[in-house]
């Protein structure tokens, strides 16, 4: 609701229809949800907590980790669609993916030596980074670019 509200200034007041990209970003956004809801319920074996489900406790912490990273993917997709349609530089396509790439490290290390509890930690906090750094480059950088620059 909030990207709705905030797309709105664009479109609605200037009188025309949505565009059709605002899909892949609304996509885009639910998405980051899952990466951040995942992400920050991402545990070693060992520090499970008792009666708080986790989805390393539910699905197995390598399966956890695998979903974690299909589910990046997935909105990375929806973001190069969503970039696409916004007609942003090469630049940010460049860095999207670059961060892609960064966040996945971790995931990668923890997924190799899963009693790790700084790896597990990493991956909840590149779920962050990875939300920031989206929004960042399909509206702030490009609004930022646009303003400055041309």
């Amino acid at each position: 609701l909030v990207d709705i509200y905030a797309s709105s200034y664009d479109w609605k007041l200037n009188g025309v229809a949505p565009p059709i990209g605002l899909v892949f970003f609304f996509a885009v956004s639910y998405m980051n949800g899952i990466v951040l809801e995942i992400g920050r319920k991402i545990k070693t074996p060992g520090t499970e907590e008792s009666g708080v489900k986790s989805y390393t406790l539910l699905l197995g912490t390598k399966r956890a980790i695998a979903i974690w990273v299909l589910i990046l993917t997935i909105t990375l997709v929806l973001a190069i669609i969503a970039w696409y349609y916004a007609k942003n530089t090469m630049i940010v396509y460049q860095v999207l993916v670059i961060l892609y790439f960064a966040c996945l490290i971790p995931a990668i290390l923890f997924y190799r030596n899963i009693n790790s509890i700084k790896l597990a930690k990493s991956v909840e906090l590149v779920s962050a980074i990875w939300t920031i750094g989206m929004y960042l480059c399909l509206g702030g950088a490009p609004m930022i670019i646009n303003y400055f620059f041309k």
